[in-house]
């Protein structure tokens, strides 16, 4: 395997409006490329299987430590790593906590 650096890249919001977010007609064909790579499976998303949606972090109805975060229905903590092949050849990975009204223990 060839010696490769591994970079990470932060986008400002000028960094967005530089980069084309404002133009929607190539958004939208960027979109429809997306969508047609992930229509022939030229794509993985972390978890058990491919078309998993993330990985989330489970909280425990217990704990001895007491600023853990205990289960319940507000108690959402997921990482959603993917990656998308074709011209675009790229990982990412977005993290998202909420609170949600659906308790996760009983789907």
């Amino acid at each position: 395997m060839e010696n490769q650096s591994l970079g990470i890249l932060f986008l400002s919001e000028p960094d967005m409006i530089k980069a084309g977010v404002l133009n929607a007609k190539q958004c939208v064909e960027v979109m429809d490329e997306t969508f047609q790579l992930l229509g022939k499976g030229d794509y993985l998303m972390g978890g058990p299987v491919p078309e998993s949606h993330g990985m989330m972090v489970w909280f425990p109805s217990e704990s001895a430590f007491p600023n853990m975060p205990l289960a319940g229905p507000d108690r959402r903590y997921m990482a959603m790593p993917a990656y998308l092949g074709g011209r675009f050849h790229i990982t990412g990975v977005k993290w998202y906590g909420s609170k949600e009204t659906w308790n996760w223990a009983h789907r």
